[in-house]
C-alpha cells in the first residue's frame, strides 16, 4: 500500500475517517507507522498571488538606490515578516538565514502576503491587473 495525503474538512471528516483507518490498519500490520498531522499547505491561488505581488513590488519600489528582482524582495518581505538568523561564515562573510516559504502552511502564507500589500501601499506600489485579478480569485478561494 502506498503513503496517504488527505486533506481533512469539517466538510468531509465523517466519510475521510473510515477511509483514514482503514489504511493506518493495514500498514501497521506490516510494522510500525509514523503519522503526521499539519496544517494544509498554501494553495496554487496563493503561490500566484505572491509571485504577481512581488512581480509589482519589484518593478515599482527603488530600494537604496536600485531596483531589486522578486526572489530577492521574496526574502526581504519574509524576513520582515518572520525575521532572520545570522552567522559569520567560514570566511568571516555575513550569512543571513530567513524564512522559507516551501513550509509555510496557508494561515502563514496570507500573513506574508498581508505583509507585502501593507509594504506596497507604504511604497506606493501601483498593483496590475494581473495582481488584483489573483486576488480576487484568491479571496474566493480562502
Amino acid at each position: 500500500m502506498n503513503d496517504l495525503d488527505l486533506t481533512i474538512t469539517p466538510a468531509n471528516i465523517l466519510t475521510m475517517m473510515p477511509r483514514l483507518s482503514a489504511h493506518l490498519i493495514e500498514r501497521v500490520k506490516r510494522g510500525n507507522v509514523a503519522v503526521k498531522v499539519s496544517d494544509e499547505k498554501r494553495s496554487g491561488a496563493q503561490n500566484r498571488l505572491l509571485w504577481a505581488v512581488l512581480t509589482d513590488v519589484s518593478r515599482h519600489v527603488v530600494w537604496h538606490g536600485r531596483k531589486i528582482p522578486q526572489e530577492s524582495w521574496k526574502h526581504i518581505l519574509s524576513a520582515a515578516w518572520r525575521g532572520q538568523q545570522t552567522e559569520i561564515g567560514i570566511n568571516g562573510e555575513l550569512v543571513v538565514f530567513g524564512q522559507p516559504t516551501s513550509k509555510l502552511n496557508k494561515a502563514q502564507f496570507s500573513e506574508l502576503i498581508e505583509v507585502i500589500y501593507s509594504f506596497g501601499a507604504e511604497h506606493g506600489v501601483r498593483w496590475t491587473d494581473e495582481s488584483m485579478a489573483v486576488f480576487e480569485k484568491y479571496r474566493e478561494a480562502k
